[in-house]
């Protein structure tokens, strides 16, 4: 070695001492000063433990005298390294001995812990490299943000995700019919929004009575932790922090509200509307209504949660709404949150309506095209006048003297889309035309009522027990009286073990009958109203759920028939009637959902002669509402609203209430053909996603039946030390080891905790956690092992007969980068990409012939004195190589950057050309998506072309005899 004072050297023993310095050399011996460690070394000349440390241009370094610098070149001077650069702060040129370099510096590079004996084991090496496979595979894949929730997967649910998720401003209304899951839905594009950079900042805006259900929902089925916002917490977040704060809603990336505090006007309301968003998600969204349409045009009287909802969906990019009755408060309040999202398509109210009158022209052309029959003569000409341009009159053409002509259906399918109603901004699915719900069964119990009671002849109204005086007499109370009550009893005990779920119109009416059922038969129940706090609600929606010792019933008020999902259970009670039929569908649509695996039994109880026996007649006998979805049935209650309130909610004739129910069957029966006549079809084509939506779902499928995750998470525990105990086939538990590696390990629970890998498992075990290449400890891993310096050197020794001992081979990673933001979404063409390269001693590639992780189980890890005796010998001809190495990786790179240019130059440059050639015909596209969407392909060429490779890890193999 030849040693002179003021060299850098490290200690390959020691290797956390840092850089030392020489300072003094004889003959014999040369003492080592390691000032970051406050120690100094003495070493026998010929057989000291050390490694000299050079820089190389590109590289940052630190100076003693506090500043960085980039070094561009290095001299030599009486045996001394100067290196020179400029400063990383201001530019200027600086010159600095190898003296003067900052103790603390680290040898992070691949190259610099291979010379300096600071190696891995070889298996972390694997792990590495596979990590940035893995990574770049989860990156690139269309289905990013889609396999990893813990849902079914079911085809509309994850058409919409898919389709809504990728969009750069997902602005859209999610209409699906109660049961289709909406918030699934929801949650899904909001992950994929988050897990793919397009989204940051999300807020949410709900009920309150449905706040902490999609908390838990968002935490148990995504991974998301949002953070409920009030006053209060406002108030929290401004004095923690101090005067500089500018608003509380600063603090969280996830954020939730409800209706009820947005509809106020105070000053964290405005602080809210001063806030950025990159996504909003309303739900419940028919309560987002302007009282008229006067008001909406004038934008004056607006109430003040349309004005605040309007206000952020103007300055927010991507605004999503949730309503399975879009039209429950009127066509009007449709039309206005249309507007929402999109002022500039839906601007006239008039000229909407006019758009609506062509759905039954368009959907005899979609039809015809579902069941891929030619057209006549007349629909041709009506076909080409809707798509109006060369290219689809061609494919137009194609499809009528073709045969074969299911490709070609839904090209034209696919521009009819493009070209005409809401299909864009609105996603709606219906029950009839989604498979998987359950039969619904009513039963109807008339009961009489006892003298006194309010009945038909004395009460005007729905709710008997709100008219009911009971004097200051305990046993003449309503609940002692009414024999709805007592019919309750018994139908739970002659049901035990049978969940069943009870809802009724008022607060008061569901307190009274719990507290009955425990007092009279000593029956477990539980209740769930508005005056209860989120937190009450949600206990006792667990103890309902729970299987043992639980309660059997669960009364709610109308608060029940919003938004929850009870379809574990198979009874629904209705203890009084609403006149609304859309509430009526919310009420049953709390268990007659997707998944519901029984006949959904629905109990009528109501007395004799009165307005409720009138109502069943008359939702039963006009529309089979108990028994059947109808989507007409608001309509006729809104033509015979005062019939309906003289004849059925009021003293009326037997005579006059049959008529008033033949008249509501044959008006509804009118508009059911006017509906089907005029159905939206393209809309419903588009929600539903046909072979696409199915796709989508084998897909995700086949990766859930992979055991590629399980076995190298598995591998990973173990070499972190993370303590495993099987639990099942798919299962495992998880414990913090005694001695891990690191001290913390993502997302492990310092408890420990359940995990699987199987979907059905997960959903029906919520206490297991959804292993998946997104889950939080996954991706967590993938960074880890990506971003850090573990296993990107390592030594080992290959024992084999066939090849001569002291043969070596160098394994190197390289890796082609980009630094462009999330938001270009870059990855999906240029995901960070692995060039593997195998050299033998003659600098010949082998990587083709020895394939990855081939030579894996072969491999012996090399003992450190010996490690560091080869990395020695060594030395200058892994260093050739690695300059061989570097040559064949740009070339690669080269290639692959070449590669990607053109793929995404193909995906986007056809989007933009198709959504360039629509804008003529169709007012829907904007000219904010159209110059988004050029940009996003000016700046990727950019970033393709200024995308790097860099050495990533190395692994030095020797032969030893086997």
């Amino acid at each position: 070695m030849n040693f002179a004072i003021g060299q850098r050297w490290v200690s390959q023993a020691e290797n956390d001492l840092g850089l030392g310095t020489i300072i003094q050399v004889d003959t014999r011996f040369v003492q080592v000063l390691f000032p970051a460690a406050d120690e100094t070394r003495n070493y026998a000349s010929e057989q000291a433990p050390l490694m000299r440390v050079e820089f190389a241009p590109g590289e940052t370094l630190s100076s003693l005298e506090d500043f960085k610098f980039v070094v561009e070149h290095v001299e030599e001077m009486q045996n001394t390294l100067i290196y020179k650069g400029k400063r990383v702060d201001n530019g200027e040129e600086v010159s600095v001995k190898e003296i003067m370099l900052d103790h603390h510096i680290k040898l992070h590079t691949p190259e610099a812990r291979l010379y300096t004996g600071n190696f891995d084991r070889s298996n972390w090496f694997s792990l590495r490299m596979e990590a940035h496979q893995h990574k770049a595979a989860l990156e690139s894949s269309h289905l990013q943000g889609l396999q990893g929730a813990r849902v079914s997967l079911i085809p509309h649910q994850l058409y919409i995700a898919d389709t809504v998720g990728q969009r750069f401003s997902p602005r859209v209304l999610l209409a699906d019919e109660v049961g289709l899951g909406k918030t699934i839905e929801a949650g899904l594009i909001i992950h994929q929004q988050l897990i793919s950079g397009r989204s940051q900042r999300v807020l949410l805006i709900l009920p309150e009575s449905l706040q902490h259900q999609w908390l838990v929902e968002m935490l148990r089925r995504f991974n998301l932790r949002f953070s409920i916002f009030d006053d209060q917490r406002c108030e929290a977040e401004m004095e923690t922090a101090g005067e500089d704060a500018v608003s509380p809603f600063d603090s969280e990336q996830l954020i939730l509200i409800s209706q009820e505090w947005l509809s106020r006007d105070d000053k964290w309301q405005k602080a809210l509307l001063q806030s950025e968003w990159d996504l909003v998600v309303v739900d419940e969204a028919h309560h987002i209504t302007p009282e008229n349409e006067s008001a909406l045009a004038k934008q004056t009287e607006l109430n003040q949660l349309y004005k605040h909802v309007q206000q952020i969906g103007e300055q927010t990019k991507g605004l999503i709404l949730l309503t399975a009755t879009p039209d429950q408060l009127g066509h009007f309040g449709h039309f206005s949150r249309l507007q929402l999202l999109d002022p500039n398509r839906f601007h006239d109210y008039e000229k909407f309506k006019q758009e609506e009158t062509h759905y039954q022209q368009i959907a005899e052309i979609a039809n015809v095209l579902v069941s891929q029959k030619s057209f006549s003569d007349a629909q041709y000409k009506v076909l080409s006048q809707l798509l109006n341009d060369s290219t689809s009159i061609e494919t137009l053409d194609k499809y009528q003297s073709n045969k074969d002509k299911a490709e070609l259906a839904q090209r034209l399918i696919s521009d009819l889309l493009d070209r005409h109603g809401t299909g864009r901004i609105m996603f709606r699915n219906s029950r009839q035309g989604i498979k998987g719900f359950p039969e619904r069964k009513v039963t109807p119990y008339p009961l009489n009522a006892p003298e006194g009671y309010p009945n038909q002849a004395s009460f005007m109204g729905l709710q008997p027990e709100t008219q009911h005086d009971s004097g200051v007499t305990e046993n003449n109370a309503w609940w002692n009286l009414d024999p709805r009550v007592q019919w309750l009893c018994n139908f739970l005990l002659e049901n035990k073990g049978e969940k069943v779920l009870v809802i009724c119109a008022h607060a008061q009416t569901a307190m009274k009958i719990d507290d009955t059922l425990f007092e009279r038969e000593g029956l477990r129940s539980t209740i769930f109203h508005e005056g209860m706090s989120i937190v009450e609600r949600d206990k006792a929606a667990a103890y309902f759920a729970d299987e043992e010792n639980s309660a059997q019933a669960l009364i709610c008020s109308e608060i029940g028939s919003e938004g929850r999902n009870f379809q574990f259970a198979h009874h629904l009670v209705l203890f009084d009637l609403p006149a609304n039929p859309d509430l009526l569908e919310q009420r049953i649509g709390r268990l007659d959902r997707i998944g519901q695996t029984e006949t959904v039994k629905i109990h009528v109880p109501y007395l004799v002669n009165s307005a409720q026996e009138n109502l069943f007649n008359w939702f039963h006998n006009s529309f089979n509402a108990f028994e059947q979805t109808s989507t007409t049935a608001r309509i006729v209650a809104e033509e015979f609203k005062q019939q309906i309130s003289e004849v059925l909610l009021n003293v009326s004739e037997q005579s006059a209430q049959e008529a008033l129910i033949q008249t509501c069957q044959t008006r509804n029966l009118e508009l059911k053909q006017d509906v089907e006549n005029g159905r939206d079809r393209l809309l419903e084509l588009n929600s539903s996603g046909g072979d696409k939506a199915k796709q989508i779902c084998e897909q995700i499928d086949e990766m859930d039946d992979s055991t590629e995750l399980m076995n190298y998470i598995g591998r990973v525990w173990d070499q972190f030390g993370v303590q495993q105990e099987e639990k099942s086939t798919f299962s495992t538990i998880l414990h913090p080891g005694e001695h891990m590696l690191n001290d913390h390990f993502p997302s492990l629970l310092e408890d420990g905790m359940t995990v699987c890998f199987d979907r059905e498992t997960a959903l029906s075990q919520e206490d297991q956690h959804f292993m998946s290449w997104e889950h939080p400890m996954v991706t967590g891993v993938l960074d880890m092992l990506t971003s850090g310096e573990l296993g990107n050197s390592s030594v080992c020794l290959l024992p084999h007969k066939q090849l001569p001992p002291g043969t070596f081979l160098v394994e190197a990673s390289y890796v082609l980068t980009t630094s462009a933001p999330k938001s270009l979404q870059l990855h999906r063409f240029l995901p960070n990409t692995v060039i593997r390269l195998m050299l033998d001693k003659n600098g010949n590639n082998l990587a083709d012939k020895v394939k990855q992780g081939s030579l894996d189980k072969m491999l012996k890890n090399a003992k450190k004195q010996m490690a560091l005796q080869l990395i020695k010998a060594l030395k200058d001809e892994v260093s050739v190589l690695i300059e061989k190495s570097e040559a064949m990786a740009a070339t690669h790179a080269a290639q692959i950057k070449l590669e990607a240019k053109d793929k995404m130059l193909t995906n986007r440059q056809q989007e933009l050309n198709r959504l360039t050639a629509l804008q003529k015909v169709n007012p829907a596209i904007r000219d904010e998506e159209i110059n988004y969407l050029q940009q996003q392909i000016d700046n990727s060429v950019k970033e393709i072309e200024m995308s790097q490779v860099s050495l990533d890890a190395i692994r030095l193999i020797v032969v030893t005899q086997g």
